[in-house]
């Protein structure tokens, strides 16, 4: 492809993702649906630890604390810094989150058209972001949206860095593994797949089929930069074993209170559950595959792709045993499945037209499957948000900054959200949450305002504590609702 049709395609395409992405946040809502019972808090949280200590000790500060129970220091770094830049204000931040979401999807085109047609270059990079993975669209939190951009660029000069071994495509294959592994742990057990994938890629001439002569030259060739990424990669597994530990957070990682049968049965549900339709594709495009076979066409620079992806595959499955994978812990998993599929697949099927057209008309009807309750989901998100909102301003209408008010969900972060912004926020003095009514009645009692999920703030008042109802005025919207003692 000459240059000049190279960049305009890639201009297309760039202009393509970027209108499918902001388009669609634009049409559900959620850019300007507001603060939300999530991951925003930390907004308030790190900002206000800016403001009392600085930039670079809040980054400290907040490093240290999160290390305590997570390992994902570049995640939290470049979330500091961004409170920095764009404060509380979640307009900004959901600009933010729909450039990387666009950038991504551009990167993994781009790594696609090298090997496979704009169609199906299209459908790997949309696919591997659609679903029910695509909450990282409009939720800020997530550490997926970055990390699937840092996982994009390292694949592209993964490809660049087979293409032309010169020293800038070392650095940048180097520097990019070395950040992505700082990402999140999901991220971080991927590195060795870019590892395997470019030794892979070493071994496609045919010259290098037998007598070991792709090791020698992949280690010929990659030595430095292989080393390095494997001595962060090594530090790195030794900060989560030693120092962050594997059990501290109650839905991720490996306790010794759950036996081995535990993570068989749950990694059984997921693979039946949410991968199931990445695993139907994987299968069908094999089996098509097998009928255009040409065993030419399975070198062993093809079985070494296939057992890279295999390692993504299991390792992505031990992360997530215990949590369960669905929504954004999808990724990277995905990819996986996706390339063999698509990137390994399509040679398999590329020459022959009545294949190719059933190949696409499949992908199609898996992206209407997969992306089903893309559009519920993000409506519903904006509604919760506008909730939320109202919720507060009937709050801030009806009482003082002086007003206790207590966070009734019974979830914890649910709870928690509340309380940051009532107090971060709209300077609330007084904030609780109460989790256990017989011990913590009288506290429930003394509360001017309450807040929970719809239909709990009722329930809790009237069965549990066996409060009067007629001492309160509710306001209540689709998934929250408010008491007010009079």
């Amino acid at each position: 492809m000459c240059k000049s049709r190279e960049k305009n395609e890639y201009l297309i395409s760039g202009i393509f993702f970027s209108v499918l992405v902001f388009g669609l946040l634009i049409i559900l809502g959620t850019m300007n649906s507001g603060y939300h019972l999530i991951d925003d808090h930390e907004f308030y949280r790190y900002w206000n630890t800016i403001s009392e200590r600085g930039l670079w000790e809040a980054i400290k500060i907040n490093v240290k604390g999160d290390l305590a129970i997570r390992y994902r220091p570049l995640y939290i770094i470049l979330r500091t810094i961004g409170v920095a830049i764009f404060g509380t204000d979640t307009i900004l931040w959901s600009i933010c989150k729909a450039t990387e979401i666009t950038a991504a999807l551009q990167i993994f085109y781009i790594f696609a058209r090298k090997e496979i047609s704009i169609f199906f270059s299209v459908v790997f990079a949309i696919m591997i972001m659609w679903g029910s993975q695509s909450e990282i669209w409009w939720r800020l939190g997530p550490q997926e949206s970055f990390g699937m951009l840092l996982f994009a660029a390292a694949l592209l000069s993964t490809y660049y860095l087979k293409e032309k071994n010169v020293w800038y495509n070392k650095v940048v294959f180097t520097v990019f593994l070395i950040l992505l592994s700082l990402q999140k742990e999901s991220f971080w057990v991927s590195v060795p797949w870019f590892g395997l994938l470019l030794f892979a890629y070493e071994c496609k001439n045919k010259d290098d089929q037998n007598k070991g002569l792709c090791l020698k030259k992949f280690f010929k060739r990659h030595l430095p930069e292989s080393m390095v990424v494997l001595a962060v990669f090594a530090m790195d597994m030794c900060m989560i074993l030693f120092v962050v530990g594997t059990d501290k957070v109650s839905y991720a990682g490996y306790s010794s209170d759950l036996n081995w049968k535990f993570y068989v049965f749950q990694t059984w549900k997921n693979l039946v559950g949410e991968c199931a339709p990445y695993i139907l594709s994987l299968v069908i495009v094999i089996l098509i595959s097998y009928i255009g076979y040409h065993k030419k066409l399975l070198g062993k620079s093809c079985i070494l792709q296939l057992a890279a992806c295999m390692y993504l595959f299991l390792a992505e499955l031990v992360i997530y045993a215990k949590s369960g994978m669905e929504s954004r812990y999808l990724l990277p998993w995905v990819i996986s499945v996706l390339y063999v599929v698509f990137i390994l697949g399509y040679r398999f099927w590329t020459e022959n037209s009545r294949m190719k057209v059933t190949i696409a008309g499949l992908s199609i009807v898996f992206i209407l499957i997969l992306g089903k309750d893309v559009i519920p989901k993000g409506i519903q998100f904006t509604e919760k948000g506008r909730n939320l909102q109202a919720c507060v301003e009937f709050i801030i209408d009806n009482t003082s900054e002086t007003d206790k008010a207590v966070a009734i969900s019974r979830d914890g972060e649910i709870d928690y959200s509340f309380g940051v912004l009532m107090r971060d926020q709209y300077k609330y003095k007084y904030i609780d949450e109460i989790y256990e009514y017989e011990t913590d009645l009288s506290r429930l009692q003394e509360a001017d305002i309450l807040f929970g999920k719809t239909g709990q703030v009722y329930y809790r008042l009237s069965e549990e504590a066996g409060l009067s109802l007629d001492n309160y005025d509710f306001y209540e919207t689709k998934y929250y609702e408010v008491a007010l003692k009079r």
